[in-house]
């Protein structure tokens, strides 16, 4: 079995962008967890959707995405809709235009609920099997919040 490296040392290997990029995500991770504990749901999303940013991309979707997983992967509690919102707002403030989908279904007698992000009618954040079975909820506008 091969041993894994230490996040200290897979951390310091990473260029300058990445890390910054990957402290950002690891820092929205947890405010974004804390404000939906603390705040009302409407208000959180606002928050976290932002106005979209015009021009370039200074950061790409896939660096994006990549530093959203790997901080999820690392930070305890994290959820699909922590994960979208995260993503959401690192894609936007970077040009990058977004959906926010939420979804429930019923799965063994309990309502299940998920959250994904899509860019251009791909799903970029929040992809799982039989995503079909989710019936999507009205879309949240965030300007009447």
């Amino acid at each position: 079995m091969a041993k894994k490296k230490p996040l200290i040392r897979q951390f310091l290997r990473l260029s300058r962008s990445r890390k910054i990029l990957l402290c950002q995500a690891v820092v929205l991770q947890v405010a974004v967890r804390g404000a939906l504990t603390l705040f009302p749901f409407r208000r959180v999303v606002r928050w976290f959707s932002g106005p979209q940013v015009a021009g370039e991309a200074s950061r790409n979707e896939q660096d994006i995405t990549w530093a959203v997983q790997a901080a999820a992967a690392r930070i305890p509690g994290t959820t699909c809709l922590t994960n979208a919102l995260v993503a959401r707002f690192l894609l936007t403030h970077n040009g990058i235009e977004t959906r926010l989908h939420i979804g429930v279904a019923k799965d063994s007698g309990r309502l299940d609920a998920h959250a994904w992000l899509t860019v251009a009618d791909r799903v970029v954040i929040g992809e799982v099997d039989k995503m079909e079975r989710f019936t999507l909820l009205p879309e949240i506008s965030i300007k009447d919040s």
